[in-house]
């Protein structure tokens, strides 16, 4: 899908896992379906140079959110609509696997399901 709408915020859950992790397995649907199977933290480069856009690029593949390391978190959709939910979905994400890890061991969902999920979702609800 083409993305015509990039959206780039600080939250807090977010940039707690863009310090401490490097993904977020698929552990809730809502974030499979509208973000991605497994979200990433990308690797470190200085704000507002180009290697932070390409290490961007890249752990963004075609998820629709990526973590910038030691930063904040950027979503982007083919819309601002699409592109603020997904920042919604990934700070409820992140908030809900940091306090899991608190918790005890999480539950991740197997991958079968998750590509099971991300292509219904991408299929079907994402259309117009």
């Amino acid at each position: 899908a083409d993305v015509h709408a990039i959206i780039h915020t600080h939250p807090v859950y977010s940039t707690i896992v863009s310090v401490t992790l490097k993904e977020i397995p698929p552990i809730v649907e809502d974030a499979v379906m509208i973000l991605g199977e497994r979200l990433f933290v990308s690797e470190y480069a200085l704000p507002g140079t180009e290697e932070l856009a390409r290490n961007a690029v890249k752990a963004l593949g075609n998820n629709h959110c990526v973590f910038l390391r030691n930063h904040g978190l950027v979503t982007v959709g083919e819309n601002i609509q699409e592109a603020f939910i997904a920042t919604l979905v990934a700070e409820k994400t992140a908030q809900i696997y940091i306090e899991a890890l608190r918790v005890g061991t999480v539950s991740i969902l197997p991958d079968e399901h998750a590509k099971l999920l991300r292509e219904k979702y991408l299929k079907s609800y994402r259309q117009k």
